[in-house]
């Protein structure tokens, strides 16, 4: 059970035995970064739990699988998607016997009024039916959903076993940019495959390796000139995102350095919040060169 998904053994043991006992939980919450895989597992789930061998699932097709994501500039999940899922869990089941999976994307964006159509099916579940949470960090979740939901952790995979499966994937690959990449990316196969094939999100990894340098170099120019280089706006986004996952990466590998890369994880989070809301571009760099040489 789980052969496709990689790494993570013990979880996809304990995930196999309580479905194969019957008695798996009426909620689970999934946290894993982007790029872990988190997402594709929670449908793997979705297919064990539904006995969906066609694939339906996977293709958001299976009439007693429903999933749920947030939308706009917000990623907000709304109060309306959750109860137009939540009329769907009520009816009876199509295909499964009585079984039905409701999938909440990026749980963390739940609002306080979605999150709470969706806490009171949580506390008084149609038999049958089971909720299955995806999250970054269960830290993010409102504790009245988290409370409820028994809690795995993705784990990320280790850099040779990344590269290696990279490799698998694009033979054309070569094997010292699949070990870079990995390397970057502290495991996350998703953003390595994304790198490997996507010619606009490789050109912001790059950039991103060379603004990570300047930043724990203290170098403000080099910070500017890097920020500089990015097209648009989107693509200041992306640059950023990827520095943060490479200063995650650097905070699980480097207990010694922790503070300094929490420092900068936190810069890059302000940086980012303030790119994602529109603030002058030139304006968010600046501030950022000038905040990641004061620590």
């Amino acid at each position: 059970m789980f052969e496709s998904f990689l790494g993570n053994e013990e979880l996809k043991k304990e995930i196999s035995a309580r479905l194969e006992s019957g008695n798996f939980p009426h909620a689970v919450s999934f946290s894993g970064e982007e790029g872990t895989g988190c997402d594709f597992f929670a449908r793997l789930v979705a297919e064990e739990y539904l006995g969906d061998v066609s694939g339906l699932v996977m293709r958001n097709v299976h009439p007693d699988f429903v999933s749920v994501q947030g939308s706009g500039s917000s990623g907000q999940v709304s109060v309306s998607d959750v109860r137009d899922a939540l009329y769907e869990m009520n009816k009876a089941s199509v295909m499964t016997d009585g079984k039905r999976v409701l999938h909440i994307r990026e749980a963390e964006n739940l609002n306080s009024y979605s999150a709470n159509a969706l806490l009171k099916m949580m506390e008084e579940p149609p038999e049958g039916v089971i909720f299955i949470l995806t999250v970054r960090r269960q830290d993010d979740l409102m504790p009245t959903i988290r409370s409820r939901a028994v809690e795995y952790r993705i784990r990320l995979l280790d850099i040779r076993t990344c590269a290696a499966e990279a490799v698998r994937r694009i033979p054309e690959l070569d094997r010292e940019k699949a070990e870079r990449l990995s390397e970057l990316f502290g495991g996350r196969l998703g953003l390595v495959l994304r790198a490997a094939e996507d010619q606009k999100f490789s050109f912001c990894v790059l950039t991103a390796e060379k603004l990570l340098k300047a930043a724990y170099g203290r170098d403000r120019y080099g910070v500017m000139a890097a920020l500089a280089a990015a097209e648009d706006r989107e693509q200041i986004s992306l640059i950023l995102r990827t520095a943060l996952s490479g200063i995650a990466q650097k905070i699980d590998n480097d207990p010694a350095g922790a503070d300094r890369s929490g420092y900068l994880y936190e810069c890059f989070t302000d940086t980012l919040e303030q790119t994602d809301a529109y603030v002058n571009a030139k304006t968010a760099a600046a501030v950022l060169a000038a905040r990641i040489s004061q620590r």
